[in-house]
């Protein structure tokens, strides 16, 4: 029996392949193949009707996101051996981020993304712990390469289209009357952004963050690498690297129409549906 000491619980690690095995296979419906002594699972295709995201490159040699978070993380350490930590392989990950604030920045940032064949995607933001409509992600190996990257997209966003705005602010600033209250609109309330837009970075997904706490405190000991390792040389996850085709991205389009015809009142397209009858 292999063993290794994690916070203070022993996990059996062959106990633990095999119990996340039957989970994978019970939970997710995923029966696996054994080649050459490893369990082999194709990742689970995600509904090409309701994808939120535009996905430009796949670089599975530097990322593999369903690997460590969806399957080590979520299925095999989820109700496992009662010891929880965020992979090595994602605590390495720096995520350049950008929130685009209105549907002309989201469209502009798409067709700049297309150009710059980085492992990224870009999308709605239907998660509900995840503030603003849009969003856009270049993934990163390490902080030293996610700063360097935050200054190429920093430069690209200097080309962002530049948002109208009606004369001279102090006009829009509320009056006070001698009673002390506000005549005229309030700033809160004005349609468009002064500020440029921006990226920022992040480190892995912000729902290990959710779950394990805050990244800056994240560890990597030697007991977690031993089980990471002995998990890699059982488990191997096959995923779905082909490109999007133009009929998958066809119905990603639709959805983003759809979803900001709902939502963002900046929002220029054709309606998502026939406009009702007004009496």
């Amino acid at each position: 029996m292999k063993t290794v000491v994690i916070d203070g619980v022993t996990v059996d690690m062959e106990k633990f392949i095999m119990t996340g095995v039957f989970r994978m296979m019970g939970d997710k419906k995923a029966i696996p193949s054994l080649v050459d002594g490893q369990f082999i699972f194709l990742a689970a295709k995600t509904d090409k009707e309701t994808q939120p995201w535009r996905h430009f490159v796949y670089d599975l040699e530097r990322y593999q996101c369903q690997k460590w978070h969806y399957v080590f993380h979520n299925v095999f350490l989820g109700d496992g051996p009662q010891v929880s930590f965020v992979p090595s392989h994602c605590q390495d990950c720096y995520k350049v981020v950008v929130k685009p604030r209105t549907w002309p920045e989201f469209m502009w940032l798409n067709d700049v993304m297309e150009g710059m064949s980085r492992h990224s995607k870009c999308g709605i933001e239907k998660r509900f712990y995840v503030q603003g409509m849009y969003g856009a992600f270049f993934y990163n190996r390490g902080l030293e390469e996610a700063h360097k990257t935050l200054e190429i997209v920093r430069d690209c966003l200097k080309g962002a289209p530049i948002i109208l705005k009606r004369a001279c602010t102090e006009y829009e600033i509320p009056k006070v009357r001698t009673d002390n209250t506000l005549d005229g609109s309030s700033i809160a309330h004005k349609s468009f952004y002064e500020e440029p837009l921006t990226a920022t970075i992040k480190r892995a997904g912000s729902e290990l963050e959710i779950s394990e706490g805050p990244s800056d405190k994240w560890v990597v000991t030697d007991e977690q690498l031993e089980l990471e390792e002995f998990y890699d040389k059982w488990i191997t996850i096959i995923e779905d690297t082909t490109p999007q085709t133009k009929e998958e991205l066809d119905k990603v389009y639709k959805y983003w129409n759809e979803f900001a015809y709902k939502w963002d009142p900046t929002y220029d397209g054709k309606p998502a549906g026939p406009q009702y009858i007004q009496y």
